[in-house]
């Protein structure tokens, strides 16, 4: 019942009467993996990433569950914690396919500088354009700007029609505009650039 409670209160917009229930559900049943699943998330994008770690290790001690374990590699992510944070996906991922975790684990690896296993991530779940976009965004956002324009190339070249999300960074990097990490938001990574962060619980 605190569960749900703490579900509806999110879902209907009230995130800050949210966390509470889901914290008393959690404290009666550490097994609720949706309770601690959203809590974490909670946590995470309030920039508590020490909380949301926290519900997440007491969450996965009683029960497995990949998208806690996902929300748990945000944390470690966030913390700066790269080498945890891609294990964490790496587990999330052998548990559930998903674009999300998959997309996610290729951003820890882009920020561990390899770039190699993070194409090979995105493209497990999109398509070879959406992949080496995502890559060009990555080293748009590691600031090398002529690794990033091959990428984005790349991207255009290998869709047989036009590819607005490698063409629109294109134009974002001619103009020197920001371009943010990619994410999975978006049910596929094909999404182009979004805003930070880019990890997705």
């Amino acid at each position: 019942g605190l569960q749900g409670l703490g579900f509806a209160y999110y879902l209907g917009g009230n995130k800050a009467q949210a966390g509470p229930y889901l914290q008393k559900a959690l404290a009666l049943d550490p097994a609720l993996s949706r309770a601690a699943a959203l809590l974490g998330a909670i946590e995470n994008r309030e920039g508590r990433p020490e909380a949301a770690l926290a519900v997440s290790d007491a969450s996965l001690a009683a029960a497995f569950d990949p998208d806690v374990e996902n929300n748990r590699g945000i944390s470690l992510l966030l913390l700066g914690r790269g080498e945890e944070a891609a294990a964490a996906f790496r587990k999330a991922s052998a548990a559930k396919k998903s674009p999300k975790f998959a997309n996610n684990l290729g951003l820890s690896l882009c920020k561990l500088g390899r770039y190699d296993e993070a194409y090979v991530a995105f493209a497990s779940v999109g398509t070879e354009s959406a992949a080496l976009n995502n890559l060009g965004v990555c080293y748009m956002e590691a600031g090398d700007r002529a690794k990033a324009q091959e990428y984005f190339e790349k991207a255009i070249a290998t869709n047989p029609r036009f590819y607005p999300p490698a063409h629109d960074n294109l134009s974002r990097l001619s103009a020197v505009e920001e371009v943010t990490l990619p994410t999975a938001a978006a049910v596929a990574p094909a999404a182009g650039p979004v805003a930070a962060p880019a990890a997705t619980p």
